[in-house]
């Protein structure tokens, strides 16, 4: 069983001189209810939860996706085969076995700066795995990276977030709240959760309309011992900021205030936020190897879904076909070319000779056949005329007519879909394989409709 341990902040925590005490610091969070009910601080953990976890943070980059995918196919092809070899030696680093994560006995072996890079990417899956905790299976929850919602700046769904500090991710759920969660995974536990409190306090206000202070601020933490032989099984620290708190600008440790910049004003557009995670995840997980085996099992020809090995026997991924990525990835990087355009040139129109230039740019960053009617539609969507308006109500006018939002909703549906179509293939082998364990439940999609299974051997 894994163990989550639940606290609160009890003192603000100081940066960087008068440090609390990691004990004075934080307090047992009683009783153990959270946002959306009883908490529970044990939890059987399985390759599906961890595998899924570890999918949905793959693409978290300090460097901006929108640059990524506009380098075109090559530079991002590349990029994905980097990241899925670094997800797979995080999956190589871990065993999930009896409801435990517990780091492999090699560890101890590594210098500091590969143990550096493995807390980092553990302390990534241990946010996702303490939201699924916190905020529940939530079928809507999007936890996106903020390097995600920063290439999102200046749009669409006037999504606006107010901040001076910078935590990993945005979480938004089903029911419209958000929730800002910061990842550490470091080996100094006291001081990893204090800064992460420091992060996540800065976020004051999010929204889509009137903005609000986040439901919750969280900060998920995992100690590792790096001399630990055998290794321990993980545990992970959830460390919320109580609701009395929640709207503090300055932090005062009751003896010295540190004084804070402004916050600023961050306009996003959910629907390119959601699309750029959904097309930077499958460059990833379309560079895992693939799975012959379960292939001949779990899809069909005509639909082109393919599947991935993960964790040798344990995990596998069921990866829907590129055509899905396909039907909104030109409309996104025209305009992620727009947003560019009017960066350089705020209030500078653009003509149809010269909007149809910057469409014909685009074309060949897709990697596929696009159609006469698509870029024609493209060229009406970004010749909106600024002029006398701000970037962002023409990059609001051009989110519309290039569709963004039904297209989010397009991979909204997907994710349903690839969900039902996984279930149904294992209960078809289930029928075929009596004297097998198939399991059928706890299959969550990620960002792209991609979804984790256990394979049957």
């Amino acid at each position: 069983m894994t163990v989550f341990e639940y606290y609160v902040q009890a003192k603000s925590p100081a940066m960087p001189k008068h440090m609390v005490p990691f004990k004075v610091l934080i307090a047992k969070h009683a009783p153990l209810v959270g946002p959306i009910g009883a908490l529970q601080k044990v939890r059987p953990m399985t390759p599906v939860m961890f595998g899924q976890a570890a999918l949905d943070v793959g693409y978290a980059l300090a460097t901006p996706w929108g640059s990524t995918l506009l380098a075109g196919p090559t530079v991002v092809q590349a990029l994905g085969a980097y990241l899925a070899a670094r997800l797979q030696s995080v999956m190589a680093s871990v065993d999930v076995v009896a409801g435990e994560v517990v780091s492999r006995d090699f560890l101890p072996l590594l210098d500091s700066s590969d143990m550096a890079k493995l807390s980092y990417l553990y302390g990534q899956v241990v946010a996702r795995l303490a939201a699924n905790e916190w905020l529940g299976a939530d079928p809507g929850m999007a936890f996106l990276h903020k390097s995600v919602y920063t290439d999102a700046l200046l749009t669409g769904n006037a999504l606006v977030v107010v901040a001076n500090t910078h935590p990993d991710y945005l979480v938004s759920v089903q029911t419209g709240a958000w929730h800002v969660f910061e990842a550490k995974g470091g080996r100094d536990r006291g001081r990893q959760i204090r800064k992460g409190l420091w992060q996540v306090r800065g976020v004051t206000s999010i929204g889509t309309v009137a903005v609000a202070p986040p439901v919750t601020k969280v900060v998920a933490s995992l100690h590792v011992k790096k001399k630990s032989v055998p290794q321990l099984p993980w545990r992970i620290d959830v460390v919320s900021i109580p609701p009395s708190a929640m709207g503090a600008g300055a932090l005062d440790d009751g003896e010295a205030t540190q004084v804070q910049q402004a916050p600023t004003e961050l306009v996003f557009d959910a629907d390119v936020a959601a699309l750029m995670a959904a097309a930077a995840q499958w460059a990833v997980l379309s560079q895992l190897p693939e799975d012959p085996v379960e292939m001949s099992s779990m899809t069909e020809q005509s639909e082109g879904a393919s599947t991935r090995r993960l964790m040798g026997e344990d995990a596998a991924v069921w990866l829907p076909s590129r055509a899905h990525i396909d039907a909104f990835l030109f409309e996104l990087l025209v305009y992620l070319r727009y947003r560019e355009h009017l960066r350089d040139s705020p209030r500078q129109a653009l003509g149809i000779s010269d909007a149809q230039t910057m469409v014909d740019e685009v074309v060949p960053l897709i990697g596929s056949a696009v159609s006469g009617e698509r870029v024609t539609a493209a060229v009406k969507a970004v010749s909106v005329s600024p002029e006398g308006q701000d970037s962002v109500f023409a990059l609001r006018a051009a989110s519309t007519q290039l569709g963004l939002a039904k297209r989010h909703e397009g991979i909204l549906e997907l994710r349903n879909d690839s969900q039902s179509r996984v279930r149904a293939r294992l209960r078809a082998r289930a029928l075929a394989l009596p004297d097998r364990a198939i399991q059928t439940d706890d299959l969550p999609p990620t960002a792209c409709g991609a979804v984790v299974y256990v394979p049957v051997r």
